[in-house]
């Protein structure tokens, strides 16, 4: 994937993002997205061998409109910085959790998982750790997802445990997540790598286990 093309395009949207500026230069971005759907495409292939499911997703469907809502934003910018794709099974109103992938000068990113799901599937996700409670643990804490993600993002996190959770179980650090996803800084260079493809790949890999882990709750 010819990354600079897409981060070239978005450092110049970054300094400009206004409509006129956009027109003048759409055909920079449909070159762009076009580099980006092919990307995205080839990555469906790689997650198609390991569940059919993903030969029926469209590529378009997994990328994220580049125009904001900014209906009931205080940033009035019309256009989004980023190139983001999410692959997850049932697509992206599934409510499903998934893999993504982020383009954005300075923040690009591989990730997964679900980012504030809805109430009901919290719920879902928090009783099946009480109720397993050494499965998503051995999940996270295994040596090669340590190696390549760290730990789960701790950014959204209740101060105290939810209403009808024991505030002294073993596990309630992770039923006070508001969110069960991990996310991987990555380079700007990296992108642009010949490995890049690979590196995803690897990284989509390791995270398989936590992302149906998630799909079964």
């Amino acid at each position: 994937m010819n990354s600079k093309l897409i981060l070239d395009f978005l450092r110049q949207l970054e300094a400009n993002n206004n409509k006129v500026w956009f027109d003048a230069h759409r055909s920079e971005y449909e070159l762009a997205r076009k580099e980006w759907l092919t990307f995205v495409e080839k990555l469906l292939g790689h997650l198609g061998d390991k569940d059919p499911e993903f030969f029926q997703t469209q590529p378009y469907k997994c990328i994220f409109r580049i125009n904001r809502d900014v209906r009931f934003s205080k940033n009035k910018q019309p256009y989004k910085n980023n190139f983001g794709a999410f692959f997850v099974p049932g697509g992206k109103s599934s409510g499903n959790a998934g893999y993504y992938v982020h383009l954005e000068p300075g923040k690009c990113a591989i990730a997964g998982g679900l980012h504030h799901p809805e109430k009901e599937k919290l719920d879902r996700i928090r009783d099946r750790l009480i109720q397993d409670n050494p499965a998503l643990p051995k999940i996270i804490e295994n040596k090669k997802f340590v190696q390549y993600f760290e730990d789960l993002e701790r950014n959204h996190t209740l101060k105290r445990r939810p209403l009808g959770y024991d505030e002294n179980h073993p596990l309630i650090d992770l039923i006070r997540l508001k969110s069960f996803a991990v996310w991987k800084p990555i380079s700007d260079d990296q992108t642009n790598q010949a490995d890049f493809y690979d590196t995803v790949c690897d990284h989509f890999d390791v995270m398989e286990d936590f992302i149906n882990w998630l799909n079964q709750s």
